[in-house]
């Protein structure tokens, strides 16, 4: 199976997961986890006046599209 692709079947038990649809389920967990870890970080990167700005959405991209990496495969099952 691939990033995007999810598993036909437990690796475990070997149940059978193709009449499951995730539909949008992953995409909205993936946006609540990682949301709750990006805005913090952009709030106190906000309030924070020795960083540059451009600095910041550095690294704040970086953290986000890591946190999607991580989490939307984990979302899938």
């Amino acid at each position: 199976t691939g990033y995007l692709k999810p598993q036909p079947c437990c690796s475990h038990c070997g149940e059978d997961f193709s009449h499951i649809s995730a539909d949008d389920g992953p995409a909205w967990l993936t946006l609540l986890v990682v949301g709750h870890a990006v805005v913090p970080l952009m709030i106190m990167l906000g309030r924070d006046a020795t960083i540059s700005p451009w600095l910041a959405i550095a690294i704040l991209t970086l953290v986000t599209l890591v946190g999607v990496y991580f989490v939307l495969p984990r979302a899938k099952g």
